[in-house]
């Protein structure tokens, strides 16, 4: 079902004089023209007003509606929005792991499977459709889910410029404008932000531009070519790191000693550019072709020296290069008199990562340890059908087989090449029922594969490639149900299980160096409501609880007292919980259209405790936090003015907003001295104005 919120618009409208017609929000599944909601598979849509509305930080203030997400670290811009679907990808210290992101239906998913949101300013985005649970037969090197994507389009007529500009808490300042117009066969649009905090911990400060550009050409045939260029500069983003429980009770805003000592933080510029030509030469097909580039320079200082008798340096930079290109048709037949769709479809990719490391000596960069050249390419090859056997059946098949070779090339030790190739087949077959009109059940059967990153697999004592490491494989189960009575309820209710062989996870005793454990095992239920009980009343929620459990893994052992690491012994920790996945989070929000355009939001995001350690001994608490936004919509012949007032963590719960998996370490002398928590701000304010032109 769609979770878009868009008809909170409607209310208002209904008492303007002035009358805005709004484009249709269609969302389909990529790789297939399908309606969303006819897809046998848990799939959500939110809408621009539930990234729009709010304090524009980070993504989580829409990714939180959808049932199964879970975020994590809005609040440290130097390691970005953590986030997890149905538990892929809670191991990630940093970045995005085990989901494909597309932004504009470019991959932002590089090819070694790690993802990037800092680009996105959430401000900025029109819609996201998500596709929950292992999407390999789709999009390849991922298990847990896809994330598209799609930013502010040019107007189909006319033109229109908006800005926004907003303060809170901590010395939040962030500028915003956006626009685009059209201009015979051309259409654009440009958005630019500027934003920076201090950030509510010591050593938090952060600054990011970002400005991104669309351009359509309307060509004979009813062909489009469209031009994307993104630009972003994060000169600034200190990183507190993690605090022992011990300093959390002391002091919660305080930096890590060691994030302080070394000035631990990160600088980034990336311009990516992309190209799609599109055809439709007639109402049942549909060509498509794109490329794309994208650079990404990246300078990090970790919170130490140097580990490892010196060998792995705490300052890490690189200059990452990644493109690829990719064509797909759609056709619409028949088959047994019955409709038909079938998707074929190509992509090739490459990743070239140039990396240095060196001596962290307190911020400055000292001795150089590594000098590597790291390569990541892929090419796959998929199909897709979906036939309609019968007016309420619909089934849908599916496969892919991607090849992927990973190298890592040791320039400073001549210690050679090291590769590693996948050949990697995966599968989807599906199947949905509509029960009466509005109601549809489903039910789908997948598999999925996902190789450790180039960060991932290298082997810091030997250098190269962790010959030792394999790639993931899942088998997933799906079983729901959806559907809504008009426009005053819409639901979506979902069971899963999922099973992982050879799942890779951080050591026990370095959250830096990742193992394959046995086997793993998801299984939950996903609930989302949309509800519209008055005109002037909307409700929206998201409930996932489920069950995420080792059940074959030895952790590595850690004897605390023996000095002698080959004396150590693994323990065996199956059935615990996989860290860093809460067994339970909701999210819950009411919103109130009041007289004169007033608009009254409450919302409420809640989540079970979440272990840190494999062996479940440390643990974040339960939290729930309450939020507050007020606006008014002001309208005139020309422009739209909404000023607007909110409240983050209005009950000033004390929570942590992200887990450091695994963090202890022997030098810490117990697993109770690990660095696991950063917290979260006590009560924050913000305000700002939003204005519109026509």
């Amino acid at each position: 079902m769609g979770w878009s919120c868009t008809a909170t618009a409607v209310a208002q409208q209904e008492e303007r004089e002035q009358q805005v017609e709004l484009p249709p929000v269609t969302t389909t599944v990529a790789r297939l023209s399908s309606d969303l909601e006819d897809y046998p598979a848990a799939g959500s849509t939110v809408g621009r007003e539930a990234f729009a509305t709010g304090r524009g930080l980070a993504l989580d203030q829409g990714l939180d509606r959808v049932p199964g997400v879970h975020t994590q670290n809005r609040y440290n811009f130097a390691q970005d929005l953590r986030l997890s679907v149905r538990g892929f990808g809670a191991r990630s210290p940093f970045g995005i792991r085990g989901i494909r992101v597309l932004v504009d239906g470019i991959p932002a998913t590089a090819t070694d499977g790690q993802s990037q949101l800092d680009a996105i300013d959430p401000v900025f985005v029109e819609q996201l459709e998500v596709l929950r649970g292992p999407s390999s037969a789709l999009y390849g090197n991922a298990s847990g889910g896809v994330f598209r994507f799609t930013t502010i389009e040019p107007p189909e007529e006319g033109q229109f410029v908006s800005g926004q500009v907003l303060l809170g808490s901590h010395r939040e300042r962030a500028q915003r404008l956006w626009g685009g117009r059209v201009d015979g066969d051309w259409r654009s649009s440009v958005t630019a932000s500027n934003v920076s905090l201090d950030g509510y911990r010591e050593h938090a400060e952060a600054t990011r531009q970002r400005l991104g550009i669309k351009v359509d050409r309307r060509l004979d045939n009813g062909a489009q070519l469209r031009l994307l260029g993104n630009i972003m500069d994060a000169p600034e983003a200190r990183d507190p790191g993690g605090l022992r429980r011990d300093q959390v009770r002391d002091d919660r805003q305080q930096a890590g000693d060691d994030a302080k000592k070394y000035d631990a933080g990160e600088e980034i510029e990336q311009q990516s550019l992309a190209l799609i030509l599109s055809s439709q030469p007639s109402a049942g097909e549909l060509w498509e072709g794109q490329a794309f580039l994208q650079r990404r320079d990246f300078y990090r200082r970790s919170p130490f020296d140097a580990v490892g008798g010196g060998s792995v340096g705490g300052i890490i930079t690189y200059e990452r290069y990644f493109g690829g290109i990719g064509g797909r048709h759609v056709r619409q037949t028949e088959f047994a008199g019955r409709p038909l769709e079938i998707s074929l479809g190509t992509e090739a990719e490459w990743q070239y990562d140039d990396r240095q490391r060196y001596r962290n000596e307190q911020g400055d960069r000292g001795d150089q340890t590594h000098d590597q050249l790291e390569q990541a390419q892929m090419v796959a090859g998929y199909a897709q059908a979906e036939w309609q056997p019968a007016e309420r059946w619909r089934l849908v098949g599916g496969s892919r087989l991607d090849w992927l070779q990973m190298s890592i090339r040791d320039r400073m030790n001549g210690s050679g090449t090291d590769r590693e190739r996948y050949t990697e087949p995966s599968y989807l077959l599906g199947a949905s029922y509509a029960l009466t009109e509005g109601h549809q059940l489903y039910t789908n059967a997948s598999t999925a594969f996902e190789t450790a990153t180039l960060w991932e697999m290298w082997d810091q004592e030997e250098g190269g490639i962790d010959s030792e490491l394999s790639a993931q494989e899942a088998r997933s189960y799906e079983l729901g149900v959806r559907g809504g009575f008009g426009e005053r309820l819409r639901y979506d209710l979902s069971l899963f299980q999922v099973t992982v062989e050879n799942e890779l996870v951080p050591q026990g005793e370095s959250p830096e160096i990742y193992e394959n454990a046995g086997e793993t095992r998801r299984r939950g239920i996903e609930l989302g409501i949309e509800a519209r009980p008055h005109e002037r009343l909307e409700i929206t929620s998201a409930l996932a609880v489920g069950e995420f459990i080792f059940r074959d893994f030895e952790a590595p052992g850690i004897d605390w007292e023996d000095e002698d690491e080959d004396d150590l012994k693994k323990e065996q920790v199956s059935g615990n919980n996989i860290p860093g996945i809460p067994r339970a989070h909701g999210y819950l929000e009411v919103v109130w259209h009041g007289a004169h355009d007033w608009r009254y939001a409450a919302n409420i995001r809640a989540a079970d405790k979440i272990y840190a350690d494999d062996r479940n001994t440390q643990s974040s608490s339960a939290h729930a936090e309450v939020g507050l936004h007020v606006s008014r919509l002001y309208v005139t012949d020309e422009y739209e003015a909404e000023p607007f007032v909110g409240i983050n963590n209005l009950l000033d719960e004390e929570y942590n907003a992200n887990i450091k998996i695994n963090a202890a370490s022997p030098s810490d002398g117990s697993l109770d001295d690990g660095a696991y928590y950063e917290p979260a701000p006590e009560r924050t304010f913000y305000a700002g104005i939003t204005v519109r032109g026509f």
